[in-house]
């Protein structure tokens, strides 16, 4: 994970994933390179990314990044998610995003992804902060 990167839990219904994921995940990211059978990948490491793992029950993961904002991307995620009758989390706080666009903008907006990106030395410095608070 980079810290650009506002990261997500894709929670997939008992069912698991639809049968025609990797078609529709097509349309969301083009596929990218794995290092393992297990692990599907769509997009890119250091940017947008969506990862299946296939071992055991199907996982989903999905990061975005956010040094460049793009609302056709983080709209064909949110049909896929809808369409797979699946519910978002955010990694960071665990707090689950409203599959809307609003409510996926004011997750992207509110991650600490956003407030790197929006000015990295201020960032930088509240961890630093929170690093020496007991």
């Amino acid at each position: 994970m980079a810290t650009w990167q506002a990261d997500f839990h894709v929670l997939l219904p008992p069912s698991g994933l639809p049968s025609d994921y990797r078609t529709a995940l097509d349309g969301v990211l083009p596929r990218g390179a794995s290092w393992t059978t297990d692990l599907e990948v769509w997009g890119v490491d250091d940017s947008d990314r969506i990862d299946v793992w296939n071992a055991g029950e199907p996982e989903m993961f999905a990061r975005f990044d956010l040094r460049k904002w793009d609302m056709d991307l983080y709209e064909r995620f949110l049909v896929f998610v809808r369409a797979a009758n699946g519910r978002l989390r955010t990694a960071d706080n665990g707090n689950d995003v409203e599959l809307t666009s609003g409510g996926f903008i004011h997750a992207l907006r509110s991650s600490p992804a956003a407030q790197f990106v929006e000015n990295p030395e201020a960032y930088l410095r509240s961890l630093d902060e929170h690093r020496d608070t007991p």
